[in-house]
C-alpha cells in the first residue's frame, strides 16, 4: 500500500530535523563569518589601513589619508566612558564604617591595580569600532593582594580580549 510504516515516519522525521538543524547551523556560521568580516573591515578603517586595494602592497606610493573617522570615534569613546560609574561600598550605622572603608580601600586598590578605566575605555572604543567590546573578569581565591590593611586572600583579574576572537552564536 501507500501508507509508510510509523518506523519509517520516525526515520524521515528524524531526518528532516537533522537537517534543519545542519541548516540553521550553516547560517549561523555564515552570519558570524560576515560579521566577522565587516568588523576587521571596521577595524582596520579606523587603524588607518585604508588604502584602495588594488594598492595595498605598494609601498613605493606615498598616500596621505586625513582620517577624520578615527577623531570622531575617539570622540564617541570618550563621551560614553566620561561619567564612568564608580562601584561604592557604604556603611550603615556606625559599627560599619570602619569595615565599609576598609572594602573600600580594598575595592579601589584592586581597581587601580586592574586598570579598570583604561580597559573600560578600550572596550568601548572596540564597541564603538566593530560593534562589540568584551572585558573578561576571573576571579582567583587562592592568591592573595597585599594591600595597606595587610595581606587579603583573593584577587581579581580583568583582561581586555579582542572582539575579533569571540565567535558569536545567535541562536544563544
Amino acid at each position: 500500500g501507500d501508507d509508510i510504516s510509523d518506523s519509517a515516519k520516525k526515520a524521515l522525521e528524524e531526518m528532516l530535523m537533522v537537517r534543519d538543524i545542519r541548516q540553521k547551523h550553516e547560517a549561523n556560521k555564515a552570519g558570524s563569518e560576515q560579521w566577522r568580516f565587516s568588523a576587521r573591515r571596521a577595524y582596520n578603517y579606523y587603524e588607518n589601513d585604508q588604502r584602495p586595494p588594488d594598492v595595498s602592497g605598494d609601498n613605493d606610493t606615498f598616500y596621505l589619508i586625513l582620517n577624520l573617522i578615527r577623531a570622531r570615534t575617539d570622540t564617541k569613546a570618550g563621551i560614553l566612558t566620561q561619567a564612568k560609574p564608580k562601584a561604592k561600598l557604604t556603611a550603615r550605622g556606625m559599627e560599619d564604617e570602619d569595615v565599609a572603608l576598609a572594602f573600600r580601600d580594598l575595592l579601589d586598590f584592586s581597581f587601580d591595580k586592574l586598570q579598570v578605566d583604561g580597559k573600560v575605555y578600550d572596550a568601548v572604543a572596540d564597541m564603538v569600532k566593530v560593534g562589540l567590546g568584551i572585558l573578561e573578569l576571573s576571579l582567583s581565591y587562592e592568591e592573595e593582594q597585599f594591600t595597606r590593611h595587610g595581606p587579603v586572600r583573593g584577587d581579581m583579574a580583568l583582561e581586555l580580549r579582542s572582539p575579533l576572537e569571540v565567535y558569536l552564536d545567535p541562536t544563544n
